[in-house]
């Protein structure tokens, strides 16, 4: 069952993330498993990094990794990002 959706309006993500600050991976919204793609709600303008805005995705939190994986195979190929089992709740990344 979904647990959480939320909406943002941009994601960050981080190529090189080892070289972002500590107080930036408190804005840390989740490590893709697909390519351990590091991506930030929020980033600082300050951050000395490449980064890539991702406007209008969508995180989805399961209670299971199993029922992450069946909304992930209803998806269009076009509208997935990525995918996390690394927290703690699996969830998933994907445009509107």
């Amino acid at each position: 069952m979904r647990t959480k959706n939320k909406f943002y309006p941009a994601v960050y993500y981080v190529d090189d993330a080892e070289k972002i600050s500590d107080k930036q991976w408190s804005y840390l919204l989740m490590c893709g498993n697909k390519n351990w793609n590091h991506y930030f709600y929020k980033l600082e303008e300050s951050v000395n990094v490449e980064v890539e805005k991702i406007n209008n995705v969508e995180l989805v939190e399961f209670d299971s990794e199993e029922r992450m994986f069946k909304f992930f195979k209803t998806l269009d190929d076009k509208l997935f990002l990525n995918f996390s089992t690394q927290h703690e709740k699996s969830c998933v990344l994907k445009f509107l």
